[in-house]
């Protein structure tokens, strides 16, 4: 099964329900379903394909949620960012990744400006937040406005459960982050086991307390 299949049969079956809550946001899932698609075909319309990597750091957000479904669908590989790194740590992990975009959070925007030149992510720079807008002294996007000249239809592209899905960086603690890839099987399989041990149902609310570029 493909991680995008995940939301897809959700807004499937209760397009209509609350998909998620964050402050005053609220996201019904055939909104969800749909946001996830545009941000798909808009990293397509940037000139990233399946294999690329794309780097986020962000605190959990709507906008974490749609870039990760969005990504999965896309084919490209989601790379998550702790926003408490710093721009030495951020300019490694880019650059060893070599990431071809990066969607970062608006406070974040200080640590962008502090990286050196010539990355590739800084090339596709994509801000969230609502103080999204050009980074200092670098070219950006923002993410509302990238979502809404894309369309909404699903990305033909051809996908494999066995095909890598994202990068979370460990450790940091002792040196410098190391990546740890993920599949879509994978992240399905701890899904669906999640949802079985901690008995979760079509009836819950579940808060999110855990960072997603941890989790």
């Amino acid at each position: 099964m493909l991680f995008g299949d995940v939301l897809r049969l959700s807004a499937r079956r209760h397009p209509n329900k609350t998909a998620l809550i964050c402050d005053d946001r609220a996201l019904r899932y055939r909104e969800l379903d749909a946001a996830a698609n545009r941000f798909a075909n808009a990293l397509g319309g940037l000139g990233l394909a399946k294999g690329d990597r794309v780097a986020v750091m962000s605190r959990n957000a709507p906008e974490y949620a749609i870039a990760m479904f969005g990504a999965a669908r896309s084919g490209c590989i989601l790379v998550n960012l702790s926003p408490a790194y710093q721009p030495a740590e951020i300019a490694q992990i880019l650059d060893k990744t070599d990431a071809g975009a990066l969607i970062v959070e608006d406070r974040g925007l200080d640590k962008v400006a502090a990286l050196p030149p010539g990355l590739r992510a800084l090339e596709r720079l994509i801000v969230a937040g609502a103080a999204a807008g050009p980074a200092p002294g670098a070219g950006g996007v923002a993410f509302d406005a990238l979502l809404e000249r894309a369309a909404d239809g699903p990305l033909a592209v051809a996908l494999d459960e066995r095909d890598p899905l994202a990068m979370t960086l460990t450790g940091g603690t002792t040196g410098l982050p190391k990546g740890a890839l993920v599949g879509h099987r994978a992240r399905c399989v701890s899904a669906f086991t999640a949802l079985i041990e901690h008995e979760v149902t079509g009836a819950d609310v579940c808060g999110v307390v855990t960072p997603m570029y941890h989790a």
